[in-house]
């Protein structure tokens, strides 16, 4: 046995290597990483950390939203029930916003409002058809017999509601938008 072992290998499999270089290379105590903590530390007190939150808390607020109104009427009659959507153009800041039409005329509040911007525009009326029919779209559509409601039946052509073209610029001083819908 002995012939086959080398005499000159070291004892200690760690004998030889850089093993002992590889340690002290782990030595943390001058790593930057260490340093940029340390100064961290120092630096993240109280008052540091209110500056912060202050400084982020003064940026740029919302945009003002504008309140908007107007007229909608269909061959020269106003539409008495419907609802009236703005859909923000590419560039215009915001939601799609929404208000009911009745007795021919809508408006939106400046809590509820648009921006400054671009809009298509979707309008849709609604006439009664006289029948009574089942409210399966209701608060009380899952009770065993929702209730009866008349039907309403929508009579705006698409190119005012899915293949609308109509436009609005919001300004400040544009605010009053009327749509006399023809044929």
């Amino acid at each position: 046995m002995s012939a086959l072992r080398n005499e000159a290998a070291p004892t200690n499999f760690l004998e030889g290597s850089n093993v002992a270089l590889v340690s002290r290379s782990l030595d943390t105590t001058d790593c930057p990483m260490r340093q940029r903590r340390r100064i961290v530390r120092k630096c993240a007190s109280p008052a540091w950390v209110l500056a912060l939150v202050v400084v982020a808390g003064c940026g740029p607020s919302e945009p003002a939203r504008i309140s908007v109104g107007g007229q909608v009427s269909y061959r020269g009659k106003p539409v008495d029930d419907g609802i009236v959507s703005f859909l923000p153009m590419v560039g215009t800041f915001g939601p799609t916003v929404s208000a009911p039409i009745r007795e021919g005329g809508y408006r939106l509040t400046q809590e509820e409002g648009l921006y400054v911007g671009d809009y298509r525009v979707e309008i849709e009326a609604f006439r009664k058809t006289g029948r009574k029919v089942r409210d399966l779209v209701g608060p009380d559509r899952r009770l065993s017999e929702p209730p009866m409601i008349e039907e309403r039946q929508m009579f705006l052509p698409p190119k005012f509601n899915l293949d609308s073209t109509l436009a609005i610029s919001v300004t400040p001083e544009s605010t009053i938008f009327d749509f006399p819908l023809e044929d």
